[in-house]
Formats: structure tokens, C-alpha cells, sequence
């Protein structure tokens, strides 16, 4: 007994802290102010981007843009979801969904992204 409530509790931990932190209207300035940061724009009735845990060296966040609407406006987010690549504030790269609301980027290509901003440090 004592097992299975040890890999319960370890398995919903993982869950917790596995999902990105949400920002809100008042916390997306300041988290996308420094350094390599993702913003994925959604809403609860859209898919979110599934392979996040994928991406390196960034920080990952999400915003319900249905609960913050004045961040659709802000960031001119015109299709959910929407995918905003910042660099020290500064957004660098974007990917919108298609008209099935379906992001056309691979892992692959976003990690590209992230790669060409830390290689031009150098």
C-alpha cells in the first residue's frame, strides 16, 4: 500500500510540475523580459502546443486569452493557438494556427528558433 501511494504522489508531482506556468495580463512583461522565453497564446477550447517538454534551453509559459483579453489585443494574437518566441523582451519569431486551429510548426523548427538566438550570443 505504502508503494502505491508513494507512485501516486509521484506521479501527480510530476503532472504539477510538468505544465507551464499561466501568466496573466500582469505577469507576461515582466516573465518575457529576460532571457529566451515561449509564450504560447490559447484558449480552453483549443488544443495547446503538445511537445513543449521538447523544447531547450527556454522558459515555456502559457496564456488563456480567453481570460486575458486585453493580452489578444496587446500582442496582436489573431488565431489560437499562437506561438511567440522572445528574446530579453523582444519578440523574435511567431507561429500562428491554420484555419483548423492546428500550429503547422514542427519541434524541431522552434528549437531552430531558440538555437540561432543563443548561437548569435556568441
Amino acid at each position: 500500500m505504502r508503494a502505491l501511494v508513494t507512485i501516486v504522489v509521484t506521479f501527480m508531482c510530476t503532472l504539477v510540475y510538468s505544465q507551464p506556468a499561466q501568466l496573466s495580463n500582469k505577469t507576461i512583461a515582466s516573465s518575457t523580459s529576460s532571457g529566451v522565453v515561449i509564450v504560447e497564446f490559447g484558449a480552453a477550447f483549443a488544443q495547446p502546443f503538445g511537445k513543449w517538454e521538447s523544447v531547450t534551453d527556454c522558459e515555456y509559459y502559457r496564456v488563456d486569452i480567453g481570460k486575458y483579453p486585453e493580452v489578444k489585443s496587446k500582442y496582436k494574437v489573431r488565431s489560437i493557438p499562437t506561438i511567440m518566441l522572445f528574446n530579453n523582451g523582444v519578440r523574435v519569431d511567431a507561429w500562428k494556427a491554420n484555419i483548423m486551429f492546428e500550429l503547422d510548426v514542427t519541434v524541431d523548427e522552434i528549437q531552430s528558433s531558440i538555437d540561432n538566438i543563443l548561437s548569435d550570443k556568441f
